[in-house]
């Protein structure tokens, strides 16, 4: 069990669950998103509108914004120690 009792399954990606910490990128599978494919630091994991599960600090173009994504949609590129 997880965040305010709920399942935490599906926090995961192909290298593993996502956490805080964690610098992303949209995987290749995602056609829609910008290119080139800019990181961003995951800086909370929980549960949102949309079947979304990570909140991430994007950086695009000198302008700083966050947004929720889904997890599964997203690579981890450097682990958090």
């Amino acid at each position: 069990m997880g965040y305010d009792g709920l399942s935490l399954r599906g926090f995961e990606n192909a290298g593993g669950p996502v956490k805080v910490g964690d610098l992303v990128i949209f995987n290749a599978d995602q056609k829609w998103a910008p290119v080139p494919r800019h990181p961003g630091l995951v800086i909370e994991v929980g549960v949102y509108v949309g079947r979304k599960d990570v909140k991430v600090l994007w950086s695009y173009k000198g302008k700083k914004y966050w947004n929720t994504e889904k997890s599964r949609e997203l690579e981890v590129i450097n682990e958090s120690r």
